[in-house]
């Protein structure tokens, strides 16, 4: 951003207060200008001349269109954007009103009406330019009508009158404008803090998020190490119960092995023997299933015959299938290998 630009932003920054006040003086400014010219109406009504009436027509008028411009303020919004040239044209018509009565009446006394009126201007406009054009009207019409009323003494008396008038006006809006620019940079420096408020209010909420972010996250690994805490002791457990359960099935292999060597087995004995034993086998499969379980799933590989894996599958299904449904399979594989985990792989089949 240049510096023109932001020179521009500062002076309106400093003046924004004062053209608020203006904008919020507006109505009251309006009622008043009203009633003063309501006023003159009705004295000028009585004072004047009937040659003169006139001036009391036009006291009507305006007054009535101060009136009118008060109601207008309240309704368009749009009108508040001229707030200069409206104030400087009703300015202007009270300004006018009294050059008129000094030109109808021949009175010169009536400029110190507009040494008023230029007084008032100080405390009134936003702007020095405004107000500035203000003040060259009022001394150009002053000027032209009173050379020609007034007397060289009274020229110079009522010309001194109203330039200092006019320096009273420039102090009285210097000050204004004065104390108006350090409002704006006070609230200027609070918008800015408010703002920085802002991002730092951002920024906590934003750390404290990733706080929490950060506790649940911790709060889930705990309970997962928690869990696998638990399940490595259900492993080692299971390990510790495998081991004692293959002892004793062990046992139970050998001694059936060795009772089916015996020669005088009757048939019906072989068979529940060997039953006996077929079950030890398929009881040390489960055994060594919790073994690897016990060792955290490190189970043993082995080059396996794919063939063979799939009848004992189906001999274990067959053994849990009710009568008379049969299971048999027809292999071709040829020389196939599989590497492996006996008991995962016919689990898995």
């Amino acid at each position: 951003m240049s510096n023109s630009t932001h020179a521009l932003r500062d002076t309106r920054l400093l003046r924004e207060p004062l053209e608020t006040g203006l904008i919020g003086a507006m109505p009251a400014f309006f009622v008043w200008i009203g009633i003063i010219l309501a006023a003159d109406a009705v004295a000028d009504l009585a004072s004047l001349p009937s040659s003169a009436r006139v001036i009391v027509v036009y006291d009507v008028v305006a007054s009535l269109l101060c009136f009118g411009a008060r109601y207008a303020w309240g309704k368009l919004p749009s009108l508040r954007r001229f707030v200069h040239p409206v104030g400087l044209t009703f300015c202007l018509a009270l300004a006018s009103n009294t050059v008129a009565t000094m030109v109808v009446t021949g009175e010169i006394s009536y400029g110190s009406h507009l040494a008023v009126m230029v007084v008032g201007a100080g405390a009134f406009f936003a702007s020095v330019g405004w107000m500035i054009a203000f003040d060259v009207f009022v001394a150009v019409a002053w000027l032209v009508t009173a050379w020609h009323l007034a007397t060289p003494s009274q020229l110079w008396a009522q010309g001194i009158a109203l330039a200092l008038s006019a320096a009273l006006a420039a102090m009285f809006l210097a000050t204004r404008m004065q104390a108006h620019g350090r409002i704006a940079l006070l609230r200027a420096r609070d918008r800015v803090r408010g703002e920085r408020l802002r991002r730092a209010l951002a920024n906590a909420r934003g750390e404290i998020g990733q706080r929490e972010r950060v506790e649940i996250e911790e709060k889930r690994l705990r309970e997962q190490l928690l869990q696998a805490s638990k399940m490595d002791a259900v492993g080692r457990l299971a390990g510790g119960v495998a081991h004692e359960i293959n002892n004793a099935l062990a046992s139970i292999a050998m001694v059936s092995g060795l009772m089916l060597e015996e020669e005088g087995l009757g048939p019906v004995a072989r068979d529940d023997l060997q039953s006996i034993q077929d079950a030890a086998g398929r009881a040390g499969e489960l055994t060594r299933k919790l073994s690897a379980v016990g060792r955290g799933g490190k189970y043993s590989t082995e080059s396996l015959d794919p063939g063979d894996l799939v009848d004992r599958a189906r001999q274990s299904l067959a053994d849990r299938l009710a009568p008379p449904i049969d299971v048999e399979v027809e292999l071709d594989h040829d020389n196939a290998k599989a590497q492996g985990d006996a008991s995962q792989l016919v689990q898995a089949i």
